[in-house]
């Protein structure tokens, strides 16, 4: 695996283990989590089809998902089915 995939999958994780704890959903929203995320998607979509990767990425998606308000949130409920197929 690429380093730079390693390392944001690990902030990746930690962020998803942090949300499970407290709820805070700024671990989700904060413009820092998503330009990571975003990066990490891009890398992932690239070829690196790793099963632990695509759970990494539906499970943010689906804590993103909890946080957005109702009407905001329908991108993140579609992207978490598509990466859980």
């Amino acid at each position: 695996m690429h380093d730079e995939l390693r390392e944001l999958a690990a902030r990746l994780a930690q962020r998803i283990d942090l949300f499970a704890t407290d709820q805070d959903p700024a671990h989700e929203l904060s413009d820092n989590a998503m330009q990571e995320f975003e990066q990490f998607r891009a890398l992932v979509v690239a070829g690196n089809f790793e099963p632990d990767l695509l759970r990494l990425a539906t499970i943010f998606h689906w804590c993103h998902y909890l946080t957005l308000p109702e009407g905001m949130d329908a991108a993140d409920l579609s992207w978490a089915g598509s990466c859980s197929r």
